[in-house]
């Protein structure tokens, strides 16, 4: 599960139990304000939780490196 910063959470990326092994998931972000996001991950009695932080960014025409 994927959580604001206010503990809203904002999706759901499994909803299922799997199976042992090896797993990828994508969360896409492009429609979220900038901020702070909490990626939980839950196995039997065990939590995970990472910080995620997105920034904005504007469209730079000509950034001027060469």
């Amino acid at each position: 599960m994927v959580f604001n910063e206010i503990n809203e959470r904002i999706a759901l990326l499994i909803g299922q139990y799997l199976k042992k092994g090896d797993y990828k998931v994508k969360f896409e972000a492009k429609n979220l304000p900038a901020g702070k996001y909490f990626a939980r991950l839950q196995v039997g009695t065990s939590k995970i939780t990472e910080v995620m932080t997105k920034v904005h960014s504007t469209q730079v025409t000509d950034p001027g490196f060469e």
